[in-house]
């Protein structure tokens, strides 16, 4: 083994090091951005950006702006709320827009708070993600055979999650469903309670 493949070996395990460690470090932002020069010099002076994710995404190397946009973000974090921060990461990373989102349940303490790219996930998309999350849908069955069903002791068929909250909206996902083309034709037998019969005994 020549010096150069030394090196490159002893590099190697300084980074492997440093991350195996990283979550017991206590640093600034400064530092690490410190340790970000660092590694990425050795990363360059023996081809291991690839290898430790030194490289964007693409595989090509980072502009002089990105770089500088990097340093920035890190440096200066303490002025920028949390989710400003991991934005920007996140748009540095991937050139794409992102935005902050949170989900609610049906209790208090449900919800959850997260991040997506803006192009790809509407305001619909993240509704249904959040009442698939939280199950809180509905469950419908669709008839299957033939004749229609006067009662819903009498539907036989195929059960449906919908993500929907009115009847409208459910039409359309059942309709789809079932390869029907106009939801409405669509017939709903929608639970609205139990009904009670008297009962009566001979009194003693």
């Amino acid at each position: 083994m020549n010096k150069y493949q030394k090196g490159k070996e002893a590099a190697r395990a300084a980074a492997q090091e440093w991350q195996a460690a990283f979550p017991a470090r206590a640093m600034s932002w400064g530092e690490l951005a410190q340790w970000q020069d660092h590694f990425t010099r050795l990363g360059r002076k023996y081809g291991l950006l690839r290898e430790y994710g030194f490289e964007r995404p693409d595989g090509k190397p980072w502009t002089t702006k990105q770089r500088h946009a990097w340093r920035e973000l890190l440096e200066g974090e303490d002025g920028a709320g949390e989710d400003d921060v991991i934005i920007a990461a996140l748009e540095l990373l991937t050139g794409k827009a992102w935005k902050a989102f949170t989900i609610c349940g049906g209790c208090q303490s449900d919800w959850q708070a997260g991040f997506c790219p803006v192009e790809e996930w509407s305001r619909e998309a993240l509704e249904a993600f959040e009442t698939e999350y939280f199950n809180t849908g509905t469950e419908w069955i669709i008839h299957d055979e033939d004749g229609e069903p006067e009662s819903p002791e009498e539907v036989i068929g195929y059960s449906v999650y919908c993500v929907g909250w009115n009847d409208e909206q459910i039409k359309r996902e059942l309709a789809d469903a079932a390869g029907e083309s106009d939801p409405a034709a669509v017939v709903l037998l929608k639970f609205t309670g139990w009904s009670r019969c008297p009962e009566y005994e001979r009194a003693v």
